[in-house]
């Protein structure tokens, strides 16, 4: 008896009906009601081992074949029977447990780009390395992903799109999985409205300061519910993870006139201050060595809050400090815009302990030290020194160009920030997160100067 023969003699005998079956390993239909004729046609042509196999396994199981449905699946090329209508009430039941597990959720539908760190993946006009370059991605950086076609897959990231080589991507779990073997940091999401940093990893622990809700920080490690975060340079402590969104700290695109009128506006904001420099508003401000006073280095008796005031949770809701000081009238608001601006065109540079090359690298303090000198300001590289350089403003009346000073986990002042303006600060963060914005209250202020006069 032929092929065809036999098992259209086994199907009759048997009394059923079975459906569409697919050439392809580990497929499985469930068709209601449709006739054998053309679907052994399929079947021999497509395979016809999978073919010998389905008549063997049809001749062995004939009596228990469900004259309703029946599910036939192929597992490397072994055909198998099983009741269908069970198998698809279950999975109506369970759809998720059809579903691939995912552990990266951060990349689902997306991609990262696998260049060498120093390098960045062109983002071309069309798929051909003969297009435009119309952007770039840095090692790390994140994507949407569309279509892949003749080695090429077009991409969305940031505000460009075009085509990278597929070669230089990973995708989804694959994604995660480079992420994790090439070193790309893990940064936090403060979930709750504001969160205590503390000095150990319990509860009884010594609060360094607050984070608002809504910023990032670098997680440096994980001790149980806990995770060590860099705030800046100067402050490191532990938050609760529970508060926290994790996810690899990726990057995006750039588009090729985002890069050159960057480049413009870095160029604009240096002539703009040597024009400053050559006729400055006010004398420069002297060294704070010239009047210091021990006082003003001293934490403030409440600067810390002792574990035993803290309430029991671990996402409080706080403003943000003020004092009830009177704002100054005065101040160059112009000028300050000018430094705000000119500070931020440095934003992506590296951090460097001890250094104030805006290019190669500043500390915090060396960052507004450098900054300030461009429009003919003297001020000493030491955050205690400068906090002593101009005058003091309550936090109700900042302005651009106004400094911000934080304690530190010492309890004196560690850190500074140059306020932007709209709740913004930029700064040197720390050697992970370089130069930086970041909102005003990112941790909490201590005082704020104003070297404007």
């Amino acid at each position: 008896m032929s092929k065809f023969k036999k098992i259209t003699a086994t199907i009759l005998a048997a009394s059923m009906l079975i459906p569409s079956i697919s050439a392809e390993a580990s497929t499985k239909k469930y068709i209601e009601d449709v006739s054998i004729s053309s679907k052994v046609e399929v079947l021999i042509t497509a395979d016809s081992a999978k073919f010998d196999s389905l008549v063997s396994m049809l001749d062995a199981k004939s009596n228990d074949i469900s004259a309703k449905f029946t599910e036939i699946s192929f597992v490397d090329g072994v055909a198998t029977l099983s009741d269908a209508e069970t198998e698809k009430d279950n999975l109506e039941a369970t759809p998720n447990d059809a579903a691939p597990e995912v552990k990266y959720e951060q990349f689902k539908d997306r991609a990262v780009a696998t260049v060498d760190g120093a390098n960045k993946l062109n983002i071309r006009k069309n798929g051909s390395e003969d297009a435009e370059i119309v952007g770039h991605l840095a090692s790390g950086g994140i994507c949407l992903v569309g279509e892949t076609k003749n080695g090429w897959t077009f991409i969305q990231s940031g505000n460009c799109e075009g085509y990278v080589k597929t070669e230089y991507l990973a995708f989804g779990d694959d994604a995660g999985k480079w992420c994790e073997a090439n070193g790309v940091k893990l940064k936090g999401e403060i979930t709750a409205d504001s969160l205590r940093v503390r000095a150990e990893a319990n509860i009884d622990s010594q609060v360094l300061t607050l984070v608002p809700g809504g910023e990032s920080y670098e997680i440096l490690s994980q001790d149980g519910d806990w995770s060590y975060i860099s705030v800046d340079g100067d402050v490191k402590g532990y938050v609760s993870t529970e508060y926290l969104n994790i996810k690899f700290a990726t990057t995006r695109a750039t588009t090729v006139a985002e890069e050159i009128a960057a480049e413009e506006a870095k160029q604009k904001a240096l002539e703009e201050a040597a024009k400053a420099t050559e006729t400055p508003t006010t004398e420069a401000t002297t060294a704070a060595t010239e009047a210091p006073t021990e006082a003003a280095t001293e934490a403030p008796a409440d600067g810390t809050t002792p574990a035993t005031e803290v309430p029991t949770t671990e996402a409080p809701k706080t403003e943000a400090p003020t004092t009830e000081a009177p704002a100054p009238t005065g101040g160059n608001v112009a000028l300050g815009q000018q430094i705000a601006n000119f500070a931020l065109q440095y934003v992506g540079n590296p951090y460097v302990y001890g250094g104030s090359s805006l290019t190669k690298g500043a500390d915090c303090s060396g960052f507004t030290m450098a900054v300030y000198a461009q429009f003919g300001y003297k001020l000493p590289h030491e955050t205690i020194a400068q906090s002593k350089s101009g005058y003091e403003v309550p936090m109700s009346a900042l302005q651009p160009g106004d400094l911000i000073y934080y304690l530190g986990s010492s309890g004196l002042i560690g850190h500074v920030a140059l306020y932007t303006g709209n709740g913004m600060v930029v700064h040197a963060s720390s050697p992970s997160a370089g130069i930086k914005t970041s909102v005003y209250n990112y941790r909490t202020p201590y005082k704020a100067i104003r070297i404007i006069k």
